[in-house]
């Protein structure tokens, strides 16, 4: 799983604000983050469909809730190589058994065992940015990244202006 980084990657974030349409996101995105709430809607919107868009150099990592994955379809993905790897801090059921089949893949990690990858390779690439910068982000306005390091585009939809911001 090592290798994988943020330097010169696009992150879609599910959730955060209003989002560009979905396959969009799923396109484009090397790193799919989904943090959005459980509703009707959003049940099982990570499904066979969802997974089919993605590069399949892209890595997707939930942080949500269980429901709003098809975790048979996302077994299926990271199995037939469809998408890199994956990254969960919930499932469903929760804890999932020890005999499931997600926890026998190599490119499929529960959370716990990915935070210090995670948090180091985020510390690499984008330093540790304040959350004085979110308002200007959420604005519409690109916050300065850290000095010498490498541009990470998150795709996110301003609510305020409704403008993609790349």
């Amino acid at each position: 799983m090592c290798g994988y980084g943020l330097s010169d990657s696009t992150v879609g974030i599910i959730g955060l604000g209003r989002i560009v349409p979905l396959v969009r996101l799923a396109e484009e995105s090397d790193f799919v983050v989904v943090t959005c709430a459980l509703t009707p809607a959003t049940q099982g919107m990570c499904n066979k469909d969802f997974f089919s868009r993605m590069k399949k150099t892209s890595v997707f990592v939930n942080t949500s809730r269980g429901a709003v994955v098809n975790q048979e379809d996302l077994y299926d993905a990271l199995a037939q190589g469809q998408i890199a790897a994956a990254g969960l801090d919930v499932t469903t059921p929760e804890p999932l058994p020890t005999d499931h089949p997600l926890l026998s893949l190599e490119n499929c990690g529960k959370l716990p065992r990915w935070l210090k990858w995670v948090a180091e390779s985020a510390q690499r690439s984008l330093g540790l940015w304040s959350a004085a910068d979110w308002p200007t982000c959420q604005a519409g306005q690109p916050a300065e990244p850290p000095p010498a390091q490498a541009a990470v585009t998150c795709i996110v939809r301003s609510r305020w202006e409704g403008q993609v911001q790349d």
